[in-house]
């Protein structure tokens, strides 16, 4: 019983997650070839980035995501797993294994890893100071979660990484209790016929809740309610309760020809299938002395909106089905005299209103085009693709994002933050994180792209991230040894089984050329260094344009490319700093010793690195340069014969040159 008992929770995470394929299978060639060919030819012809407005949200809300909203139909009914007690079973705590099964926790309280309850089990939190270090699930006939005067910790490495699940009958109740969510948001599901009753609770963090069939929640009191994703026939009562965001979604063959009231401050509220103008809609939600209240809409496919003299916070639309949708022209902070979106699936039309916020959301086996927008979150989900260009993610929505087994694309755009998710991929291409992170978790693979970002992207949980980067040169002269900067990387996690690093190439075209002459093979990983060394010695002045190969390990080396102009000029003369160091090794070639000789104008920290001819680093010092001629002992009795360069850098200026060790 008890590996029956293993083998359902196994199933139970492989539904939330859903099986990790081969990268191999998944590596989505054609789809690639097609962007980078695009962006090939936007570079060539030195296209401007047109991408409209670009003003940012002051009042930007926690992120929302809608992936931790979990489709119940998935849910397997664990009630036949009548095994065990309260145990720990692989870093997971159970309760409820058998009937009538409970605990007790008081005082202080540590757990890493995940809960479950099932069944009729109880676990109930009093006057307890608990730490959990995973997430926690409420499924059963009558699995109940209680917690009485206690506090509640969830430490986060990154937003949405905790999240709580109540399906089935469960029932989850807080009376007089602290969630502490290190200030991250997070998610929260109640689902089936669950309840969740909360009672005068403290949240640090801002919660991102989906109702979806019958569930019932209820609030009385709290410092921050969050967002509340209302649909099917969700029973929804929320009072005394400060920031609350509510969504309402209208599902397929809803009307709603409404006008909500002013947000902020709400004494009374009160919205159902029996309110004027509303129909098809199956849910309800009534709000009492609420504050910070803000108004969210979701228009599904097949559904009539029509919304008058209303201050939206944002309009996430739905896009559902087989469909393939162009959007574009959606700003935020936008105020709409009358406006009727250019929408195929759906009707939304505006009447004298205000939207703070839009957002697209994709379903299913949608295709969606958008471009020329100013959004405040996109989220691809199930098997969906989302491609977007020419745009600007201000993250007054939440962030951009892909998850399940969708494939989401962003380039020549701009962002607040972007994050691959489940067993999707998210191609970040030729475009800048304003400022927020990029990352990979669950088991996702994120392409960076030639983007400039405020730090390296990161993988989660046993995902991957693909970095090809060429940062510099921008310009450069011919007849001159130029170093090629930049990053070629692949990095998973300990635990990933997806393919890793293989190699990289660097490549450049000469003007109205269209072959490529190589420059460099390497199979070591560089990170924000020299990854080749041009030559350009005999070149015509002109464009010419760089490309960065990146290779995994996989038997067919799946590989990403990465393009950048660089203009070449003829020499010219400047003072003498910023032309060069007129740096001299003595003697050249040399068996054992040598002396770089160099020229300062003024003091400066001077950086000298010794490279071999595949621009890999071999030896790096920092010395301290004095103003006139400055002098380097070159001692370099482990390096084997061949051809080397020394590089010598300053804050500003570069200098290359190429010696030979006998």
């Amino acid at each position: 019983m008890k590996k029956y008992f293993l083998f359902c929770i196994i199933i139970f995470y492989i539904l939330i997650n859903d099986n990790v394929q081969a990268q191999s299978d998944r590596f989505p060639k054609d789809k690639m070839n097609r962007i980078e060919k695009d962006a090939y030819q936007r570079i060539v012809q030195q296209q401007s980035l047109p991408v409209g407005d670009l003003s940012v949200s002051q009042n930007t809300l926690k992120q929302t995501v809608l992936n931790k909203v979990l489709n119940p139909d998935n849910l397997k009914s664990l009630s036949s797993t009548n095994a065990l007690k309260s145990e720990i079973i692989n870093d997971t705590l159970i309760v409820g294994g058998t009937p009538d099964d409970s605990l007790i926790i008081t005082g202080n309280y540590t757990f890493d890893g995940t809960i479950i309850i099932l069944n009729n089990g109880i676990l109930r939190f009093k006057n307890a100071d608990a730490t959990i270090n995973g997430d926690i699930i409420v499924y059963g006939y009558h699995a109940v979660l209680t917690a009485d005067s206690s506090t509640l910790h969830f430490p986060q490495l990154y937003i949405y990484n905790r999240y709580m699940l109540v399906a089935g009958n469960g029932q989850v109740t807080y009376n007089n209790t602290t969630l502490d969510y290190s200030y991250l948001s997070h998610g929260l599901t109640i689902t089936d016929s669950a309840k969740m009753i909360m009672n005068h609770v403290t949240n640090f963090g801002f919660t991102t809740c989906g109702l979806s069939k019958k569930p019932t929640l209820t609030i009385n009191g709290t410092n921050l309610g969050g967002e509340f994703i209302l649909s099917d026939q969700a029973n929804v009562s929320i009072s005394n309760a400060d920031t609350v965001l509510v969504w309402h979604q209208i599902p397929a063959g809803g009307v709603l020809d409404f006008s909500f009231p002013q947000p902020d401050t709400v004494q009374t509220y009160s919205f159902n299938d029996t309110t004027p103008g509303v129909s098809g809609i199956g849910y309800s939600v009534t709000l009492n002395t609420c504050y910070h209240v803000m108004w969210g809409l979701m228009p599904t496919t097949g559904s009539d909106v029509k919304i008058s003299n209303s201050t939206m916070r944002t309009i996430g639309v739905w896009f559902q089905g087989n469909d393939t949708v162009e959007v574009t022209g959606l700003v935020d902070n936008s105020f709409y005299t009358d406006f009727t979106a250019d929408l195929t699936d759906k009707n939304l039309q505006l009447i004298n209103t205000n939207v703070q916020t839009w957002s697209i959301y994709s379903f299913d086996k949608t295709n969606i085009s958008i471009s020329n927008c100013t959004l405040g979150e996109v989220g691809a989900q199930n098997e969906s693709q989302i491609n977007t260009i020419t745009s600007f993610l201000d993250g007054s929505g939440g962030y951009w994002w892909s998850t399940d087994s969708a494939f989401a694309t962003g380039y020549f755009s701009y962002s607040t933050m972007v994050r691959s998710e489940k067993n999707s991929m998210f191609l970040f291409a030729y475009s800048t994180l304003v400022f927020g992170t990029a990352s990979a978790i669950d088991h996702s693979i994120l392409f960076v792209l030639q983007c400039n970002l405020p730090s390296d992207p990161v993988p989660y949980n046993e995902s991957e991230v693909w970095m090809a980067n060429i940062s510099s040169p921008d310009t450069g002269n011919v007849d001159k040894l130029i170093p090629i900067t930049g990053s070629a990387w692949i990095e998973k996690t300990a635990t990933s089984n997806l393919m890793d690093f293989g190699s990289y190439r660097v490549f450049y075209q000469k003007p109205g050329d269209t072959s490529w002459i190589s420059l460099t093979f390497s199979k070591t990983e560089i990170n924000h260094d020299t990854l080749a060394i041009w030559n350009t010695n005999g070149f015509i002045a002109g464009t010419y344009t760089l490309k960065l190969d990146l290779y995994d390990n996989a038997p067919d080396s799946n590989n990403i490319e990465a393009l950048k102009s660089v203009t070449l000029q003829t020499t010219t003369s400047v003072n003498k700093i910023k032309s060069g160091f007129n740096s001299e090794i003595i003697p050249n070639p040399f068996s054992e010793n040598a002396t770089v000789e160099f020229y300062l104008s003024y003091p400066v920290e001077v950086e000298i690195s010794v490279l071999d001819d595949y621009g890999r680093i071999m030896r790096t010092t920092e010395i301290k340069g004095t103003s006139g001629i400055n002098y380097f002992e070159m001692t370099e009795a482990e390096l084997s014969s061949g051809i080397y360069f020394y590089t010598i850098k300053t804050s500003d200026y570069t200098e290359v040159k190429k010696f030979i060790k006998l």
